[in-house]
């Protein structure tokens, strides 16, 4: 059981939360009642929950049109599930979790930091409200980032590099190279910024946010999907982006052959260097 008292005139006023699990579905449920006594007795918090609040203490339960003068009582319970571990020792070609999944109706969080190399790396969280940090490099680097808020983080190289962001709401940002570099970026709000070398870069961006990106590559190939302002400066052999959605933006490129495409409002301010440009 958990109290929460309030002094309100010249009573305490009570209320008493009882939690359990419902025994059919096993759903977490709450069950209130509210009590008032005579003077200020907030200063014995502490006591309680360990306290019998009933008539036999000199409590009196509150009932309309008695008992001390309420308009109205208003009280709230969140249930909140937050874990934090820390892995002693990574061993390769081994799968550790460091969080459990949310099993229940409440929230799971925590955020996974990550600093070393590796023959393979890959990393997943799933939690309600988590972060995920990224220094290192390796052979083949996989983040797979599905939390519904926080922000994805990657500075290092590899061979190739994989980031698959989705949720409601964060930001990915990576500062890296290798031979090929996949960044796909779902979340329905948050802002995109990308410097990225290597052979291939392919970015992908499904949603509203601000969209930066600095591509040095054999080849670049961008899409926006989404509202939001774009800055983009791809260096390469063969660079095309386009943007479906609404926005103001900034482009320049070099290569041998580039394609710039806008579907949607905003103003474009582009600059194109090489053999074949088409701006649409």
């Amino acid at each position: 059981d958990t109290a929460y008292a309030r002094l309100l005139g010249p009573c305490t006023t009570i209320v008493v939360v009882e939690l359990a699990n419902d025994p059919k579905t096993g759903a977490l449920k709450y069950q209130t009642s509210t009590w008032y006594k005579e003077g200020n007795h907030t200063a014995n918090l502490a006591n309680l929950a360990n306290e019998d609040i009933s008539s036999a203490n000199g409590y009196q339960p509150m009932q309309r049109g008695g008992g001390c003068p309420l308009s109205d009582l208003h009280y709230s319970v969140n249930t909140v599930r937050s874990t934090s571990e820390t892995v002693a020792d990574i061993d390769e070609y081994t799968n550790q979790t460091l969080f459990k999944p949310a099993t229940d109706s409440g929230e799971s969080s925590g955020d996974v930091r990550f600093n070393g190399a590796g023959g393979g790396n890959v990393i997943k969280s799933n939690v309600t409200r988590g972060n995920v940090y990224f220094n290192g490099g390796g052979i083949a680097n996989v983040i797979l980032h599905s939390s519904q808020f926080g922000h994805t983080e990657f500075n290092g190289g590899g061979a190739a590099n994989v980031i698959v962001k989705s949720g409601e709401e964060g930001a990915l940002t990576f500062r890296g190279a290798g031979l090929a570099n996949v960044l796909v970026h779902q979340s329905k709000q948050g802002k995109m910024d990308v410097y990225a070398g290597g052979a291939v870069n392919v970015l992908v961006r499904i949603g509203d946010g601000e969209y930066l990106a600095h591509l040095l590559a054999y080849g670049n190939i961008s899409v926006h999907k989404g509202n939001g302002n774009s800055r983009l400066t791809m260096l390469g052999g063969y660079n095309t982006h386009t943007q479906i959605g609404s926005g103001n933006g900034l482009w320049l490129a070099a290569g041998g052959f580039n394609v710039m495409t806008q579907v949607g409002k905003g103003d474009v301010a582009s600059v194109l260097a090489g053999g074949a440009n088409v701006l649409t």
